[in-house]
C-alpha cells in the first residue's frame, strides 16, 4: 500500500550514482515566456565546485550539463567537459542555439556525447514567439554545421537530437518539425512535452 508515503530515500535505489544532472548556469540566450529560469538568480556554477562533484561520485559514467540556463554561456563549460573525458564520463547538453565554429569544434574535440536541441515549431514566427530572442534558421544552420563538421571530421560525437515543447497553437505542427529537423540532419527524436501551466 503507498498511499501513506510522503517522500522517497533515492539513495535506497543507489548508493553510488551513476549519472548526475548538473546546472552549469540560469543564464540564457533566449528569454521564453514560460520560463522558470528567468525568474531565478542569473549565475554559473564554479569550476571548483564541478571538480569537487566529480571527486564526490567516482561512480559517475554521465553527466547531464542542463538546466535553466544555456549551458553553452558557461564560459568553463569547455573545461568542464574535458575533465569528464578525461575521467572517461559521458557528457550531455541541450539547446544548441550557439553553434559557432569554434564552439562546434570543441564539442567534437571533447566528444561531449549527445545535443538535445529545444524547437517548438517549424515555423520561424511561431519559434520566434515561444523561445524570444530566437532564431530558427539560426538553429538550423547551426545543426547542418554541427553535423557537417562532425562527419567530414571523422568524429563519432556528439549525437544530436530533438525535443520541444507542445502548446495549445503547436501541438499539430509534430509532424512537421520532426520532418525538418530530420532533413537538417538531427539524428534522434527525444521527446516533446506539453506547457505544464503553474499559478503561482
Amino acid at each position: 500500500d503507498c498511499t501513506n508515503i510522503s517522500a522517497i530515500d533515492a539513495r535506497l535505489w543507489f548508493s553510488k550514482p551513476t549519472m548526475i544532472n548538473i546546472e552549469p548556469t540560469t543564464r540564457c540566450n533566449y528569454n521564453c515566456w514560460y520560463c522558470v529560469g528567468r525568474h531565478m538568480t542569473q549565475a554559473d556554477i564554479r569550476l571548483e565546485d564541478f571538480s569537487l562533484m566529480l571527486e564526490n561520485f567516482p561512480d559517475v559514467k554521465t553527466i547531464a550539463l542542463v538546466g535553466e540556463g544555456e549551458p553553452l554561456l558557461h564560459k568553463d563549460f569547455f573545461k568542464m567537459a574535458q575533465m569528464a573525458k578525461d575521467r572517461a564520463i559521458k557528457v550531455l547538453i541541450s539547446n544548441g542555439s550557439a553553434f559557432s565554429q569554434s564552439v562546434i569544434r570543441q564539442l567534437c574535440e571533447t566528444a561531449v556525447a549527445y545535443v538535445s536541441i529545444s524547437i517548438d515549431s517549424a515555423d520561424s514566427k511561431t519559434f520566434s514567439e515561444s523561445r524570444i530572442d530566437g532564431n530558427l534558421e539560426k538553429v538550423w544552420q547551426g545543426i547542418r554545421n554541427l553535423r557537417n563538421y562532425r562527419d567530414t571530421h571523422g568524429y563519432e560525437f556528439p549525437k544530436i537530437a530533438l525535443k520541444g515543447t507542445l502548446f495549445e497553437n503547436t501541438r499539430n505542427q509534430l509532424p512537421g518539425i520532426a520532418l525538418k529537423a530530420k532533413e537538417n540532419g538531427v539524428e534522434i527524436f527525444e521527446s516533446f512535452q506539453p506547457l505544464n501551466p503553474m499559478h503561482n
